[in-house]
């Protein structure tokens, strides 16, 4: 099984700029976007159907703001567009598409530097996940996970290094 994951920042942006035709040339086997920033009932029918895909998408919680899609070549045996997790399934990040014998997670994991609460969010949002995909496994599934886990592992992963050295101080000092 092929699976593409890809953060478009924006699916309308992203078919202006070519999405179905890649889509089209390229086809893999499931394909999961995140930050799409749109509501599927915004959607025409081609974008929530590129090239022939089925699409499955969490709801957005707030206009313009993270969505994540999974556009599958086969229809999925189930979807859920959640974590079950109710302090996290409230801002629109996980898709979970159960494909054969494998639970697909498409996650759009949140950012934490905006503010050390932020960043407890995303921390506590991690412990969910992990929870979550803990148990799936135990339960005998095979579990994938793709997306934009919105971590850096060094510091040249950065944008600012200097400035989330800073948050990470202070959020260290806060806990």
């Amino acid at each position: 099984m092929r699976i593409f994951s890809w953060n478009v920042n924006g699916i309308r942006a992203s078919i202006g700029k070519g999405l179905p035709d890649w889509l089209d040339a390229t086809r893999p086997d499931v394909l999961c976007l995140q930050e799409t920033k749109a509501d599927p009932s915004s959607l025409s029918e081609s974008a929530l159907n590129l090239a022939g895909y089925q699409s499955y998408w969490t709801p957005l919680r707030r206009k313009g703001y993270a969505g994540v899609a999974t556009y599958c070549l086969q229809p999925a045996a189930a979807w859920s567009a959640e974590l079950a997790a109710p302090d996290f399934d409230d801002e629109g990040r996980v898709n979970v598409t159960e494909i054969g014998d494998v639970s697909l997670y498409n996650v759009y994991f949140p950012n934490g530097k905006a503010s050390p609460e932020r960043l407890a969010y995303k921390l506590a949002f991690y412990r969910a996940f992990l929870d979550r995909v803990d148990a799936v496994v135990q339960s005998g599934r095979c579990v994938v996970f793709c997306g934009d886990v919105n971590t850096a592992h060094t510091p040249i992963d950065l944008a600012r290094p200097a400035a989330n050295a800073i948050l990470a101080r202070a959020f260290i000092s806060a806990s």
